[in-house]
């Protein structure tokens, strides 16, 4: 093995054979390689296998600090290969992004191509939350779409069944949106008229109350476990059910799924009416 030396061409080489050196300085060009005799970078390392470069900085310190006085820097894979982040302790793919740009958390491919961000998340995870840190009236999230101009409608957010089917969307106009769910004839079977709404409607609690977390502010609506007894498919959760901590796990309501009923109810009433109107008026015939 030869020791460190200055090559003829000004290079400094600290080499474990003079023609195959571990180190170079390239001075001329302020450049150094690791395995790499010409070093084209700043740093250029050569690494076959394994991983190229480790720092293992203190507690108070980051590992690896980027600045630029453009006031921006990048990270450059020199194939069409994945840019990807690994878990240190279990060396497991944590996030990357692929050579089209797209950025995937948790996975290492795409549902569908067209996703440009994709967040899998596993038992007792959230794929994400959306959260300010301050009590500004400012807008958390928003969504845009600029083909949703005049009357033109366009989805801004989808939803998806187990199997990738859409079951319901939010869309937007130039002036206006819409919550919808799933609601083709061709999805359905067993299809009945709706009757006896009027006694159903009747079983259901209207009451005024106000939040426990708002005490200033009275509202009208209902209690979720005494709508669960009359329209089921409105409410979410059990009464009274608690977590496996015995924390609350609180009931919801969509109160949209009480429309169908209160129309049947209504035309169940305007034909009474109907029919009231009409017995009155041949009362009323001399």
């Amino acid at each position: 093995m030869s020791r460190a030396r200055d090559l003829a061409d000004g290079t400094f080489s600290g080499a474990f054979s003079a023609d195959s050196p571990t180190l170079v300085v390239d001075a001329a060009n302020n450049r150094v390689g690791i395995n790499e005799p010409n070093p084209d970078y700043k740093l250029d390392v050569e690494q076959v296998g394994g991983d190229a470069i480790r720092i293992n900085a203190g507690s108070d310190f980051s590992g690896l600090r980027l600045t630029s006085t453009a006031g921006e820097w990048s990270v450059r894979t020199s194939t069409a290969d994945a840019l990807m982040f690994y878990d240190a302790s279990s060396a497991a793919e944590r996030a990357r992004i692929d050579s089209d740009g797209r950025l995937l958390v948790n996975t290492t491919s795409t549902t569908n191509t067209a996703n440009r961000f994709e967040v899998r998340a596993g038992a007792s995870q959230y794929a994400a939350e959306f959260r300010k840190t301050d009590t500004n009236d400012q807008v958390l999230t928003i969504f845009r779409h600029d083909g949703a101009t005049g009357g033109t409608s366009r989805a801004l957010l989808w939803f998806e069944n187990s199997s990738g089917t859409g079951v319901g969307s939010i869309k937007a106009t130039g002036s206006a949106t819409s919550f919808n769910t799933s609601s083709d004839y061709r999805l359905k079977e067993n299809i009945t008229e709706l009757t006896g709404a009027i006694d159903r409607v009747k079983q259901v609690p209207v009451h005024r109350f106000n939040f426990i977390a708002d005490p200033d502010t009275t509202v009208d609506g209902f209690l979720a476990h005494e709508v669960a007894d009359v329209v089921p498919e409105a409410i979410t959760g059990t009464k009274d059910e608690v977590d496996a901590d015995g924390n609350p796990v609180y009931q919801g309501i969509d109160q949209s799924k009480l429309v169908p009923l209160l129309t049947a109810a209504i035309k169940e009433q305007q034909a009474l009416i109907e029919d009231l109107q009409t017995r009155l008026a041949a009362l009323e015939t001399p």
